[in-house]
């Protein structure tokens, strides 16, 4: 027999006094235990008023009921009676394992988890109505790939309360960037985390800081203008938020780091940052950046589109057989380590043919286009004599040839419109 929609009371008075099958009506005995096996105890966990019982005690788990009567002189066995949305056991009310808000408008939600539990693990929801209900049960350790699905739609407030049996390691409540989101999230109790999906919400801030196995976190397309991470962390996209400032200080294990259209950033100093090996800050507004001594193998960086006019790698001998991109900034000078890196690209800057780095030690320079050379307070002569017989790209020094153009895309003649004498 399956009881369903139970809040706090059930009621079971038509299996009590039965008549017909004794020459007197007998009372049914009715047992509860708990999913673990525990007995529960009347007017401790429960009250009865005439086969009516009121569950004192509430946490996300199910709960049985033998019933034996001695109506039924040839009655052998118990009928067992499983409820499938109440919560009752031994135990006080548990704490939810993550809570969030979430926008109310009427449309669902699906939230993917993964289990840190050998054996079930059962996942209850609360959705905002003060009424918790079964979501899914998992079975087995959360393999990598495959993750369970839970859907409802947020109620009342919107305040979500999400309550399991078992550790979870893998949480994904990723939204649509510009539709309904989320607003908080509080992981806290999710100790257990190892995988969290939170991009594409509308979360200012957040705390992550006591989730010590945590590795790889997507905060990626929030507002987010703080945030408190672990040292645990692997891999980190936090790009598209608005924050003003980074302090990676403390994420020594970090290997993947997204910042970019963090606009306001100004400043990036990844010094401290041991492990990293991939760095994508693009569009963050930098006006300096600091790579340090960066040593891990083959690594890649990015600071694409941002407003360095100088860039200091000359230390990151991790950058051998690795890649640089520097497009789009106002760099005019570029220090590069003394080891062979396979990709860098310098183009749509400042520099000029005479201040272009030396490209002995690069497999692969792209610096063309430059942004145009502005020449100012012109009379009659202009100097770039300094832009002629480059060293250092060729085995001798080559000629540069000028070619100029009047704003029509006429091409002017030398010995006509202008005299040249060593650039």
């Amino acid at each position: 027999m399956v009881i369903d929609n139970i809040n706090k009371t059930i009621n079971l008075s038509a299996q009590n006094n039965l008549v017909g099958f004794a020459a007197e009506a007998k009372p049914t005995v009715y047992t509860w235990i708990a999913e673990t096996g525990d007995t529960l105890k009347a007017d401790v966990d429960y009250t009865e008023e005439a086969g009516k019982f009121t569950f004192i005690k509430e946490q996300a788990q199910k709960v049985y009921c033998t019933m034996t009567t001695e109506a039924l002189p040839k009655f052998t066995g118990a009928n067992i009676f499983k409820t499938v949305a109440v919560a009752v056991s031994l135990e006080p009310a548990s704490e939810p394992v993550i809570t969030l808000t979430a926008d109310v408008d009427g449309a669902e939600r699906t939230f993917e988890f993964g289990s840190a539990t050998e054996g079930e693990n059962k996942i209850y929801v609360d959705w905002g109505d003060s009424t918790i209900v079964e979501g899914a049960t998992i079975t087995g350790v959360y393999d990598g790939w495959t993750t369970t699905l839970v859907t409802g739609t947020p109620k009342g407030t919107g305040e979500i309360k999400i309550y399991a049996t078992g550790g979870i390691c893998y949480f994904d409540c990723v939204s649509t960037v510009g539709g309904p989101g989320i607003t908080t999230l509080d992981v806290s109790k999710a100790t257990e985390l190892t995988e969290l999906y939170a991009n594409g919400n509308k979360l200012t801030t957040f705390d992550a800081s006591m989730l010590s196995k945590l590795s790889k976190l997507y905060l990626n397309n929030n507002s987010l203008t703080e945030a408190n991470l672990p040292a645990s962390l692997t891999y980190l996209n936090i790009s598209n938020n608005k924050l003003t400032s980074w302090n990676g200080s403390n994420l020594t294990a970090l290997s993947s780091l997204y910042l970019s259209d963090n606009t306001s950033l100004g400043t990036l100093d990844v010094s401290n940052m041991p492990a990293l090996k991939s760095l994508y800050a693009l569009n963050c507004g930098l006006t300096s950046f600091n790579a340090g001594a960066l040593k891990t193998a083959k690594a890649y960086i990015s600071v694409n589109n941002n407003l360095l006019k100088t860039l200091d790698v000359s230390e990151a001998t991790g950058l051998e057989n690795g890649s640089l991109y520097a497009m789009g900034n106002n760099l005019t000078e570029v220090k590069l380590p003394d080891v062979k890196v396979k990709a860098v690209n310098i183009s749509k800057n400042k520099f000029t043919l005479a201040t272009i780095p030396a490209t002995a030690n690069v497999t692969t320079l792209t610096y063309a286009p430059q942004q145009d050379m502005a020449i100012e307070d012109i009379e009659k002569t202009i100097d770039l004599s300094v832009q002629n017989n480059l060293v250092g790209f060729a085995a001798e020094a080559q000629p540069t040839v000028y070619t100029w153009y009047a704003e029509d895309g006429t091409a002017l003649a030398a010995g006509t419109d202008y005299t040249e004498e060593a650039g």
